[in-house]
């Protein structure tokens, strides 16, 4: 299990780590000939979400700035590309949507070669979840966005880390 305690460091943060196995495979992990290894960039889905987390922030007269930490040389995980893509830019636009006054992302990757896992955490020093939001932000439906919410983004991100036999942390 990954334990992501960086709220420690920053009392009102949210992290959010993703942890998928490496292409080394263990046992009782799906089929590689199924789920084809690949990268985890950053830095695509960093300029994926920039309109949102710079353009529209510095349209609202805030600054919201996205500090990266990669490790050098990850392994391939496994897991559908697209789909890895699709939720890590999920993660990172809720640290946006969690900065309305602007503030820090940090988007930070390291590799667990003793668990033979790549870790994923995408940290924001943002206005953070009330215990009640917390345990209930995974429910398909639920947000606390409004309208301009479905309540689906982490629900969506749980259901493929699942799929390709991860693990996703809120803290």
């Amino acid at each position: 299990s990954v334990v992501s305690d960086q709220s420690r460091t920053v009392p009102s943060s949210a992290a959010e780590a993703t942890t998928w196995p490496d292409a080394s495979m263990r046992p009782g992990m799906p089929d590689p000939a199924k789920i084809p290894p690949g990268p985890l960039d950053g830095l695509v889905v960093i300029d994926l979400t920039r309109v949102r987390w710079q353009n529209m922030a510095q349209e609202r007269g805030v600054v919201v700035r996205v500090d990266s930490d990669f490790a050098p040389d990850l392994p391939n995980v496994l897991g559908a590309e697209s789909e890895v893509r699709d939720a890590m830019t999920n993660l990172m636009l809720n640290a946006v949507d969690a900065l309305p006054d602007g503030g820090v992302i940090t988007l930070r990757s390291r590799h667990n070669v003793r668990d033979s896992e790549v870790v994923i955490e995408i940290e924001d020093n943002g206005v953070g979840m009330s215990e009640t939001v917390r345990s209930r932000c995974l429910e398909p439906f639920f947000t606390t966005k409004g309208e301009r919410g479905t309540g689906l983004g982490l629900t969506m991100v749980f259901g493929m880390m699942q799929r390709h036999g991860g693990e996703l942390e809120i803290d």
